[in-house]
């Protein structure tokens, strides 16, 4: 009869357990490295970016279709359809919220991929693409806010929610690190880069502006209508 070998006592380095390293294919989809968000924080990441991607939709939308935005006009300082015509709604033409939205959008499958993939290179990569975008969209929502205050003299309340969330995602960001400090900062050049590219964008390059010329429509009265005179000799030849 045969016996399973049991370490001996003698030999410490057999009473040694074997841990599972980053690159270690025991590393399955349950061992959740501990510099990576777990699920809660995962849920919340995504929570404010489906959030973000909504309100920058419609705000895309709004901006193409020309169209006023539901429940936020007036002459009070909450007039998001004097904030989205401004100059400052564009970036080389295009719509800052499509922008937005585009990059919302790549967030997301990079949440999922971050929280679902067994393999530990692709998920450091889906974090890094959600650490670069993430701290963007929190510098753009400084950027658009001070615009709004200091430029515009008024307040969309549509984009303000949208840079909420996204301000929200930044803040979760420097706060858990998912990759470590020394690599989330070398990611914010990253995204410092992407912003005054966006800002300087807007400041250097200014959309063209047309004026519209209104004319009112003349009404002509009955004492101002002109009578025309027949022709010299025309009415001798009706005689003849």
């Amino acid at each position: 009869m045969s016996c399973a070998a049991t370490p001996s006592l003698s030999n410490p380095s057999q009473l040694t357990p074997t841990v599972a390293t980053a690159s270690d294919p025991l590393l399955t989809f349950t061992e959740v490295p501990p510099s990576l968000p777990g699920t809660r924080l995962t849920m919340a990441f995504a929570m404010f970016t489906v959030m973000a991607l909504v309100l920058s939709g419609y705000l895309g939308w709004v901006a193409i279709s020309s169209t006023k935005v539901v429940g936020c006009g007036g002459d009070s300082i909450f007039n998001c359809n004097d904030v989205i015509n401004s100059r400052w709604s564009r970036w080389l033409g295009i719509p800052v919220s499509l922008l937005a939205f585009g990059m919302y959008l790549m967030v997301l499958p990079a949440l999922m991929t971050g929280s679902r993939s067994r393999t530990w290179t692709v998920r450091r990569t889906a974090w890094a693409v959600v650490t670069v975008f993430g701290l963007t969209a929190g510098l753009a929502a400084l950027w658009f806010v001070s615009l709004q205050i200091f430029v515009l003299k008024h307040l969309c309340l549509w984009c303000l929610a949208t840079h909420l969330c996204g301000g929200l995602i930044a803040c979760l960001l420097i706060w858990t690190r998912p990759l470590g400090t020394r690599i989330t900062l070398l990611l914010s050049l990253i995204s410092l880069t992407g912003f005054a590219v966006l800002a300087g964008g807007q400041v250097l390059v200014k959309p063209a502006t047309y004026n519209v010329i209104e004319h009112e429509p003349t009404i002509q009265t009955e004492s101002e209508s002109t009578e025309f005179a027949p022709p010299e000799g025309f009415e001798s030849e009706v005689d003849a």
